[in-house]
């Protein structure tokens, strides 16, 4: 399926934006990562500093501790003078929950301590080694690091382009040059050591970041933060094309700024009736990147333009989005698949479109 956006800006704008997506069906709360957890020791021997995804279950420590019986902590934040940020620490057992920031978390309302928000890494401690299931998927989603601290722990998307302390520092735009250099921090929960990395430095350039893993973001020298904001570091993996059979859709276009076209699927078994939508532009933003099927859906509806459609391979709207919104048009063959032929994108539109939201 070639998919097509309106945006207005002053005056409409035409862009064509291509998806793509798979023949299987993924199961719904899919596992996209299963992050070993350390036994506790001495000093910081135990603590794992988690990723999380942008699209997660785990929104609150609570949940957190629901996922994994036995853990002690869960902690958004550090302490580790003098590189300390933001931090809330939740005891698993009691449900008390310590902060030098107000409790709960200020804007959070489902937790008694702090929520996870987009960006935000968790420190988990548990009582004997185990392993913490990472549901959902990262997105294109908005990411703040707050002003006004001295680190953030940062969580890496598990599916990124990102693929060294260098890249993150280049992507997010930490310093990287004079006395105020940014560090990344990894602590290897297994021995409670830190390896800290000065930002535009060889040795930052080369080591890998690891999946799973968030990461300490701080000033070289102790400088405090102005906050960053950006986009969430998720890479666009592509997935399976589907069958044949389902009759996908390879060439539509707009024939003028009003009505789209396109051909009949050679060798399609199916009746040749067509259906056609209008979407909102937003709502891809959330689309998941990985061949995982999410738990809530990014586009939750649509316009329908036609139904079973068997006079022409067109179909036409009139309406025009708002100044600074956008449209997303597509189509399909009655009863087979609303993705393309080829694998260009990310997104299964089958799975995205909600069942009783569009035809």
């Amino acid at each position: 399926m070639r998919s097509f956006s309106r945006r207005s800006i002053v005056v409409p704008v035409l862009l064509a934006v291509f998806f793509s997506a798979a023949a299987t069906s993924p199961v719904r709360a899919q596992t996209l990562f299963t992050r070993d957890l350390c036994a506790p020791g001495a000093g910081n021997i135990g603590h794992s500093w988690v990723s999380i995804p942008s699209q997660t279950d785990l929104r609150t420590p609570e949940a957190i501790c629901q996922a994994v019986p036995g853990l002690v902590t869960v902690a958004q934040g550090v302490d580790d003078s003098p590189l300390p940020s933001r931090l809330w620490t939740y005891d698993c057992a009691t449900g008390a929950c310590s902060s030098g920031q107000p409790i709960p978390e200020p804007g959070c309302t489902t937790s008694t301590c702090f929520c996870v928000d987009p960006g935000d890494g968790i420190d988990v401690v548990p009582a004997a080694a185990t392993s913490l299931p990472i549901n959902r998927c990262d997105t294109f989603t908005p990411i703040t690091l707050v002003p006004g601290f001295k680190s953030y722990l940062y969580s890496i998307p598990f599916d990124t382009f990102l693929a060294t302390c260098a890249d993150l520092v280049a992507y997010i735009g930490l310093p990287a040059t004079g006395t105020q250099r940014a560090t990344i921090t990894r602590l290897d929960c297994a021995t409670g050591t830190f390896s800290q990395l000065t930002a535009g430095t060889a040795s930052c350039a080369a080591v890998a970041l690891v999946r799973g893993d968030a990461y300490r973001i701080s000033y070289y020298l102790g400088g405090v933060s102005p906050g960053y904001s950006f986009t969430n570091a998720v890479a666009c993996t592509p997935i399976a094309p589907p069958a044949a059979a389902s009759c996908p859709i390879s060439d539509l276009a707009f024939l003028n700024a009003s009505t789209f076209a396109w051909s009949a699927p050679a060798g399609c078994p199916l009746p040749p009736a067509y259906d056609a939508i209008r979407g909102d532009l937003d709502c891809l933003r959330g689309f998941c990147s990985q061949a995982i099927t999410p738990l809530s859906y990014s586009c939750a509806g649509c316009t329908l333009l036609e139904d079973d459609d068997m006079l022409d391979t067109a179909a036409g709207d009139p309406a025009i989005p708002a100044v600074g919104a956008g449209y997303w048009y597509t189509a399909r063959v009655d009863g087979g698949t609303w993705n393309p032929p080829a694998g260009m994108t990310c997104s299964d539109w089958d799975f995205m479109l909600p069942p009783g939201g569009c035809p």
